[in-house]
């Protein structure tokens, strides 16, 4: 009996021993198993707090290459004739927002920025001669000049690691690459082009007016700007290329001053060359003074009284509001509108400087009616209408 007993507990024994062998390894198996089932399901963060970043690529009218990390917020703009690219910069939509520092543009009759931009008191106001350490210390993420201010800026700001782009703006067809390469440059391709059409526009709507008047029908035209220096006046003619110049041609006149006019700036001439030419319409530019209060002066000179255009009151103050509408600035187009008028009114009966000049400010700048009235048409000067 003990035998048997003995014989049966070896048994239990053995069947333990067997068990514990074979359910072994299931136990040490099964973490195995679920830290690679971890590693697959683990799911992957992507932080969503920093916003992406769109990458600029312009080129200024230099034919520089300019890069920016993104549409810049802290833009500077200064120097010397610094109110052509503040104007066209005003022309897109929530620049006042990107630009921290400026230059003064001033020409006498009141700042034009300053009557829009409701932020303006918040602005660094640059001083008239800006230096690279004034416009550095804005920590601008790009800065605007004129292109003729180059070599002045440009290594200073590049060594600096300041973004810099330089504008012409100074022509027509100057006008409308660096209008582009605003757009690019602010994120707004498609306003850059609006702005470019507007342009195109009314310049085609002119020459298809005149391109049928035969050379020897075209009056002739003398543009002069009078200017004082020294307790003196002089008179002054544009280069060929310049703004005052094509826009004549543009409007169908005869520009009688070219074959005399310097390159690179205004030509100061005499009043013998005045006479020697004998205009049929004169065209007075004044930059800080009203232009047709000039033509009571001049008239009043018995040399004048020789003259065509004076015989047949064909002499006219070149009109404007805050700045002259004959210079580079937004608003030659409404100098050219108004001088093609003056030169071929059959062409434009229903011409209305006024009915313009809302137009542009309304369309150009989105302005309402109420500033419009407020702010600009006070400030029409020159013989802007009958």
């Amino acid at each position: 009996m003990k035998k048997i007993q003995i014989t049966i507990l070896c048994l239990s024994l053995l069947i333990l021993l067997l068990s514990a062998c074979t359910t072994a390894p299931q136990a040490t198996a099964a973490p195995m198993v679920e830290e690679t089932t971890a590693a697959v399901d683990e799911p992957t963060v992507v932080p969503t707090d920093v916003p992406p970043t769109m990458e600029i690529t312009f080129t200024d009218s230099l034919d520089r290459e300019v890069t920016l990390p993104d549409i810049p917020s802290r833009i500077v703009y200064g120097g010397k004739s610094s109110l052509m690219i503040a104007d066209a910069l005003y022309l897109f939509d929530g620049v006042s927002e990107r630009i921290v520092a400026m230059s003064e543009t001033d020409q006498n009759f009141g700042n034009f920025i300053q009557a829009i931009d409701p932020n303006f008191d918040s602005k660094i106001q640059l001083s008239g001669q800006t230096n690279v350490e004034e416009i550095a210390s804005n920590n601008p993420d790009l800065v605007l000049l004129k292109s003729f201010l180059a070599g002045d800026y440009q290594q200073p700001l590049e060594g600096l690691g300041i973004p810099t782009a330089f504008l012409n703006l100074e022509t027509p067809e100057q006008y409308n690459r660096d209008i582009l390469a605003m757009g690019d440059m602010l994120g707004q391709p498609e306003r850059a082009q609006e702005i470019v059409d507007y342009y195109k526009n009314a310049i085609t709507d002119i020459t298809e007016k005149v391109i049928n008047i035969n050379e020897d029908e075209k009056p002739s035209i003398l543009v002069l700007y009078y200017k004082e220096s020294d307790g003196a006046y002089t008179y002054n003619v544009p280069p060929l290329a310049w703004m005052q110049t094509t826009n004549v041609i543009t409007a169908g006149g005869n520009p009688v001053w070219v074959e005399n006019a310097a390159s690179d700036g205004w030509n100061t001439i005499g009043f013998e060359q005045i006479a020697a030419w004998d205009a049929d319409q004169i065209y007075l530019i004044a930059y800080r003074e009203n232009s047709s209060d000039l033509i009571s002066k001049l008239l009043k000179d018995p040399q004048w009284q020789s003259l065509t255009a004076v015989k047949n009151e064909q002499v006219y103050g070149f009109p404007g509001d805050f700045y002259s509408w004959d210079q580079p600035d937004t608003r030659w187009i409404l100098g050219l509108k108004w001088i093609a008028w003056r030169i071929h009114p059959e062409l434009f009966p229903n011409f209305d400087t006024v009915s313009e000049v809302r137009s542009f400010y309304k369309e150009m700048y989105n302005l309402d009616d109420a500033l419009i009235e407020s702010a600009i048409i006070p400030l029409l000067r020159g013989n802007y209408t009958d």
